[in-house]
């Protein structure tokens, strides 16, 4: 709550209930909820995503008049409160991942692929089902497609490692960006073909092989936000292939796809875990919270997808509850 003890949980500290991990469960519980209330899982996802990065990538203001990156991620926020609200019945994650709708106003519309008339004309949020199929979930709202852009060209990498290393906590080695030899972004290329000096190179294709499958799909939108189907002149190719998602390997075609799989995948979810438990500990996980990590991923299977669930099985774990004295201290 980024606040001190309430009166409620100093009572129950006082009368010795707190140290029952049923009752520390039963306190997260009352912090929490609702969720779309309390701005601790809110601000969790906003700093797991970084949509909110998407003021900071510079436009051309006279070749995109309509782009306004604030008010885009200003709607991402009404999205990931509204997936909080409805967190009771529907798992947050996956809505998180395939939702086909969010939020949107006339001054963001063209962003969506939108008709501003059909939005209010005061300029307010609504909430919109998006009919093409393309644009489902989080990571297909024009604010983290922006997040994840250069000022005048996608990034197909930089999305292709967020994928690999945040959903399905991979990891991509480091490398000195000076020795890579910059891409050729002619406009008559695709950045598929681009990418493809990249891939040839023995020295390139271990990293490009992890990345580039997972974010070439991401070719479906420009990198202002909005869906195309062409590409340098040519229909956009969507495709790519997951791997490291357990189950859930295997070739796809388009964004929506990728999202499916990827919500399905039981490396994903326990990936979600690691993060929250990361976040809400406030310290990388250890070896030894193998069993905590466990236990909690098997609370937010129970729970149907309830992260509130998920949260109190961390402070009730006896990883977080037991402190071993270290020699000498």
């Amino acid at each position: 709550t980024d606040g001190p003890p309430d009166q409620q949980l100093w009572d129950s500290a006082n009368d010795g209930s707190l140290a029952d991990p049923a009752e520390i469960k039963a306190q997260v519980r009352r912090l929490l909820n609702p969720l779309d209330q309390n701005d601790a899982m809110a601000r969790f996802i906003r700093e797991y995503f970084h949509f909110d990065e998407a003021s900071s990538v510079g436009k051309e203001a006279d070749e995109f008049p309509f782009h306004d990156a604030e008010a885009l991620e200003d709607d991402t926020r009404l999205f990931v409160d509204e997936v909080l609200a409805r967190s009771d019945a529907e798992s947050l994650l996956e809505t998180l991942l395939t939702a086909d709708w969010g939020f949107a106003r006339a001054g963001t519309a063209e962003s969506y692929n939108l008709a501003s008339a059909d939005l209010p004309s005061d300029g307010s949020p609504e909430l919109v089902t998006f009919e093409s199929g393309k644009r489902v979930g989080i990571l297909s709202q024009p604010s983290w497609i922006v997040a994840y852009s250069k000022m005048d060209h996608s990034d197909a990498i930089r999305r292709g490692k967020f994928v690999r290393e945040a959903l399905l906590c991979g990891n991509i080695p480091p490398i000195n960006i000076g020795m890579v030899e910059p891409l050729d972004l002619s406009p008559d290329k695709t950045m598929r073909e681009s990418l493809e000096q990249h891939v040839s190179d023995p020295s390139c294709q271990g990293c490009h092989s992890l990345m580039d499958p997972l974010g070439l799909p991401f070719s479906s939108f420009d990198h202002v936000g909005r869906e195309r189907d062409m590409e340098a002149g040519r229909p956009v190719d969507a495709t790519g292939s997951l791997s490291g998602s357990g189950s859930q390997d295997g070739d796809f075609d388009g964004v929506p796809e990728m999202m499916d799989r990827l919500a399905a995948s039981e490396i994903v979810r326990q990936c979600f875990v690691i993060h929250a438990y990361e976040y809400f500990r406030g310290a990388q996980r250890a070896e030894s919270d193998g069993c905590a990590l466990q236990d909690a991923d098997a609370a937010l299977l129970g729970a149907g997808g309830n992260v509130v669930e998920l949260i109190g099985e961390f402070f009730a774990s006896d990883e977080f509850l037991i402190r071993v004295p270290v020699e000498g201290e």
